[in-house]
């Protein structure tokens, strides 16, 4: 009987990286994908389908960090944007700036979320999710 061939394993990230890179791919990508869809499918997004996902996609970043400012501004810019969404539905035309606002927000916690992340998975050393 002839022994398996020892074929050297493939690179792959550190742990480090890829429980980073997961964190992102969940936390800060996966909430935005119906408006890629959206966007994708349709060629433009409406106010109601980008308020909304503000909201949501300020509560997963607020409620996915341990950090008390971060959770503080999420549930802030949710409550915000949840208000924004009904005024939105109702509205024979959006307010003003609702789309600017939107994209703002979704930028700065995008941004707030990636350095968080970070700070979590590379500094720290913390596991995203444990697969052992």
């Amino acid at each position: 009987m002839s022994q398996p061939k020892s074929w050297p394993r493939a690179p792959r990230p550190s742990e480090e990286w890829q429980h980073f890179i997961l964190s992102l791919l969940y936390v800060s990508l996966l909430p935005l994908l119906p408006l890629g869809l959206e966007l994708w499918l349709k060629g433009t997004l409406t106010d109601q389908s980008l308020t909304l996902t503000t909201a949501i996609y300020s509560v997963t970043v607020g409620a996915s960090s341990k950090d008390r400012l971060l959770f503080g501004v999420g549930i802030l810019f949710a409550i915000v944007f949840s208000s924004a969404f009904g005024v939105v539905l109702k509205a024979p035309t959006p307010p003003d700036n609702t789309r600017a606002a939107c994209f703002v927000v979704l930028t700065i916690l995008t941004a707030l979320n990636v350095t968080d992340r970070w700070n979590r998975h590379m500094v720290e050393n913390e596991k995203f999710w444990d697969f052992k």
